[in-house]
């Protein structure tokens, strides 16, 4: 018998928003649903497929933050951080990668 596990990723450009605006911004269809069925490996390894990575902007060495509850494994993209420390203080974007403040002065050195 083969296991599946279902990879359910909703993507919205919204941060916070009311039950009413939620439900005016699903009908619009400014959000992407997908629905994948993905075989797990027997190292328990899944592959994103690429239309989701691309989507999300996920590049190979990006970081995804799993989390389980009840019955769902929930797959999000972790916080921006660092592309020379890993750091997530003070961040700031320099060509689509984002600078921590100590390695930007390291840098106008």
């Amino acid at each position: 018998m083969q296991k599946y596990v279902i990879i359910k990723i909703i993507i919205c450009v919204v941060s916070v928003l009311s039950i009413a605006n939620i439900q005016n911004f699903f009908r619009k269809g400014d959000c992407m649903s997908f629905t994948y069925y993905r075989e797990i490996d027997r190292l328990g390894r899944v592959v994103v497929p690429m239309d989701i990575r691309k989507s999300l902007s996920i590049k190979a060495g990006d970081v995804l933050k799993i989390s389980a509850d009840d019955d769902k494994i929930t797959l999000q993209k972790a916080e921006d951080k660092c592309v020379f420390c890993n750091g997530t203080d003070d961040l700031r974007e320099l060509e689509g990668k984002f600078v921590c403040s100590e390695c930007r002065a390291k840098l106008s050195r």
